[in-house]
């Protein structure tokens, strides 16, 4: 797990491209991130074989560590879903349940054992 000391939150919303698959291309996410150099990227979102899958390559691609929030990624297409969970994991992110994630992040802004 990357130290997650330093978290932003940056809003689909602003980002946003409606043919887009993933949220780099077309935005200013990649200079946004740039700017408030997080140490981790936390990815959620629908349609883990699209979406977070090509958002997660390019976040790779662009040396941002990848977290996958396990319980907040989902696709209508299971098989697929399950398969890019398995590459994802195995190739370029972390993959964490919310409760991991929540720990890594109380742990890193708490770090001599006092989490709140």
């Amino acid at each position: 797990m990357p130290d997650c000391s330093r978290v932003i939150a940056i809003s689909r919303r602003a980002n946003h491209r409606e043919k887009a698959l993933q949220r780099f291309y077309g935005t200013s996410l990649d200079e946004i991130l740039g700017r408030q150099q997080p140490d981790a990227l936390i990815l959620s979102g629908i349609n883990t074989h699209a979406c977070i899958r090509t958002t997660a390559i390019d976040a790779y691609q662009r040396d941002w560590p990848v977290v996958l929030a396990l319980d907040c990624i989902d696709s209508y297409d299971k098989q697929h879903h399950e398969i890019s969970l398995k590459y994802m994991g195995e190739k370029l992110a972390t993959v964490l349940t919310n409760a991991e994630i929540r720990a890594a992040l109380a742990a890193a802004h708490h770090p001599s054992g006092n989490a709140r």
